[in-house]
């Protein structure tokens, strides 16, 4: 991140950070806590000190924000968290206990609330909603064959997403903003694909 720095960018999107520890996608993958969230800040800080000495100026710094779903890997082993059976990606169907239940689900969209909050503390200037490559928030968006609400609608599948960025709204203030790196097209077949057409 010193190097990034020195190279003059006006932006610095982080890598990603989970939102909870059984979501990360390796057991090396960054979390933010309230133990650790000076070390975050320090990092903050010192990446703003590198930039304005090297080019006059800071960059923003933005948080990745993430529920790796299917492809989570705490303990170095696939332990996927999956919104619904995805033939496209799955040889094998994924035992039906993988599939998050909807009370599930609210836990982790609540979730996005105090990693905003500790990103606030750890002193980002925002906070990513991350939102694509089949990661949680992603896969929710094309969960046409999940029962209740979380699929189905246009609605219901957005839902996880809108209660994320509520969640992190509620936990930030001042100029601390929110955004979401989000796919416009998955390149799967409906049922199975976002932002492709029925039939």
């Amino acid at each position: 991140y010193e190097r990034f720095a020195k190279a003059g960018p006006g932006l610095i999107w982080f890598e990603a950070v989970a939102t909870v520890p059984e979501a990360r996608a390796s057991a090396h993958q960054l979390y933010l806590t309230p133990g650790n969230v000076d070390a975050f800040k320090r990092l903050t800080d010192r990446i703003r000190e590198v930039s304005v000495k090297e080019n006059g100026y800071a960059p923003l710094i933005v948080m990745q924000a993430t529920n790796s779903g299917r492809y989570s890997k705490p303990h170095g082993y696939p332990e996927p968290l999956i919104a619904y059976n995805c033939p496209p990606l799955e040889d094998t169907p994924l035992p039906k206990e993988r599939i998050l239940s909807d009370s599930e689900l609210r836990r982790y969209e609540a979730a996005f609330g105090p990693a905003a909050k500790l990103a606030q503390q750890a002193g980002f200037d925002g906070m990513d909603v991350k939102c694509c490559h089949r990661y949680l928030a992603c896969e929710l968006l094309s969960a046409y064959t999940r029962p209740g609400e979380y699929g189905g609608s246009y609605e219901n599948r957005t839902r996880f997403l809108k209660n994320a960025y509520r969640a992190a709204q509620a936990e930030v203030k001042g100029d601390f903003f929110l955004t979401s790196r989000l796919n416009a097209y998955d390149g799967f077949p409906y049922p199975y694909g976002f932002g492709v057409k029925e039939g």
